[in-house]
């Protein structure tokens, strides 16, 4: 008799368990794709033009223009899909090597949506050196399959342009006296392998 309440004891138990567990929900693990994506996936697709393109790793080259002079430098740029693809986040890694008198990395990143009332995309923008969130500033595809961003001050303007299945290039222009001046450019090669900071 002892031992026929014991199984029946230890049944119920291990039925109670299976039923109370259906009820946990699985919290999403840093790297899980279906939090997390490197590519698009499903109908979303179409919502991600046209930033889909730059989906995954990039190494890249960077020129920027101080005192008139470009200087040379190196980063590494992420772009992934987050929120079950309906939110494109990427990551900006400067890393700062001594010899050209950087005290710290400069990290950053872009959360960008897709606003479906007005077909354009709004982007901000976060970063390591300040505590401000930068932003809202609106994105679209013009007509040449470039990638436009600028405010509504319309004195800046960012273009990623010759967009390439394992290449892109982009460039930063300001307007200063109703002159446009390109002030930084960047070339971006597909990347074979996600990145380490070591790897700078």
């Amino acid at each position: 008799m002892y031992r026929l309440i014991f199984f029946i004891g230890l049944f119920l138990l291990l039925v109670s368990g299976c039923i109370s567990s259906s009820f946990v929900k699985k919290e999403p693990e840093f790297g899980d794709r279906s939090f997390y994506n490197f590519t698009s996936r499903g109908t979303a697709g179409t919502v991600l033009h046209p930033y889909d393109k730059l989906l995954g790793d990039w190494r890249c080259q960077v020129l920027s223009k101080t005192n008139d002079i470009w200087v040379k430098d190196t980063a590494f740029w992420s772009f992934r899909t987050i929120l079950d693809d309906t939110v494109i986040q990427d990551f900006w890694f400067n890393p700062a090597p001594s010899s050209n008198g950087k005290k710290q990395d400069f990290l950053g990143t872009n959360i960008r949506t897709y606003n479906t009332g007005t077909n354009q995309w709004s982007v901000v923008w976060i970063a390591n050196d300040s505590n401000k969130i930068q932003g809202p500033w609106i994105s679209y595809e013009n007509e040449n399959g470039e990638i436009l961003i600028r405010d509504a001050t319309n004195n800046w303007e960012i273009k990623f342009y010759d967009i390439q299945k394992d290449q892109f290039l982009w460039q930063w222009k300001t307007l200063k006296d109703s002159v446009w001046e390109i002030t930084t450019k960047i070339k971006a090669m597909r990347a074979e392998s996600s990145f380490n900071r070591t790897d700078f």
